[in-house]
């Protein structure tokens, strides 16, 4: 019986890792985007009110998660947002994302930390049968 779609944060040398955990790469990529939105707030304080579309033209695999959380860091920091619920639909190498969250509130957020730096050393395997992981590290949070 396969896990319940989960995400985790793990430590690395060059700074904090994301990780999502799912039963296809689709669903492990939305869920490393919920690790990176608990890196900024709490998932559980954050209203799904407004809408985001992302587009991705790069590549497949390690490549297509390292520009799929790129996008995700630059649109929270750019427009002070956070993010808790993503739906992505990959077709070949190109990947069309709809992330809903809200303005960052630092009442309910408190004092929210965007990650700085790019994703690297990412990953998408498939670690046993119908758990598929995707995973980068993010540099330290500033």
């Amino acid at each position: 019986m396969a896990q319940r779609p989960h995400w985790e944060h793990f430590e690395a040398t060059a700074g904090v890792g994301i990780r999502g955990i799912a039963a296809d790469p689709e669903a492990a990529i939305e869920q490393a985007g919920l690790a990176l939105g608990a890196l900024v707030t709490d998932p559980e304080n954050i209203q799904l009110g407004e809408t985001l579309e992302i587009e991705i033209d790069a590549g497949t695999g390690p490549e297509l998660l390292e520009h799929w959380v790129d996008a995700i860091l630059e649109s929270m920091r750019d427009h002070q947002l956070v993010l808790g619920d993503f739906h992505i639909k990959v077709d070949a190498d190109h990947l069309h994302a709809k992330a809903r969250g809200e303005r960052l509130n630092p009442e309910r957020h408190g004092h929210a930390h965007y990650p700085a730096g790019k994703a690297t050393q990412a990953r998408i395997v498939e670690a046993s049968p119908g758990e598929w992981v995707a995973e980068c590290v993010l540099s330290q949070l500033h």
